[in-house]
């Protein structure tokens, strides 16, 4: 018998969907396979593995922030930034903070867990810089 191959698209909504399935489902095998799975690729990751252990007991975990959000960004919990990102910020602060919009949020697995917008470019910075603040 011929077997093709074909190209499945997905993004992480479809992700989200299928992990939730698996792990709801009656399947122990299959569930103990995704977890095993995730652990060796979480382990990868430690900024992921710090909000699973702060997850696990019980310490708040930020919810996303959405694209579009204008978003207040203290300036000494932004770790290393280069020079031009560091004169970026400067030239946007206000009030000791530097205002921006969230262009996208790269995952709990990066350091640099968003794109935030301001005049001049995009520039990537961590999730615990950050606070929403809509006007």
């Amino acid at each position: 018998m011929e077997t093709r191959s074909i190209m499945v698209k997905y993004d992480v909504d479809t992700i989200k969907v299928l992990i939730h399935r698996i792990l709801n489902g009656n399947d122990e095998i299959t569930k103990s396979k995704l977890i095993e799975m995730l652990s060796y690729i979480s382990y990868e990751y430690e900024n992921f593995s710090k909000k699973v252990v702060e997850l696990s007991i019980g310490a708040y975990v930020p919810d996303i922030i959405p694209v579009g959000t204008t978003v207040k960004v203290n300036p000494e919990k932004t770790g290393w930034l280069s020079t031009d990102d560091r004169e970026v910020l400067n030239a946007n602060t206000k009030d000791k903070f530097a205002y921006g919009t969230v262009m996208s949020f790269k995952g709990y697995h990066s350091y640099s867990n968003y794109q935030v917008a301001f005049k001049e470019k995009i520039i990537d910075l961590p999730m615990d810089c950050l606070t929403s603040f809509e006007i």
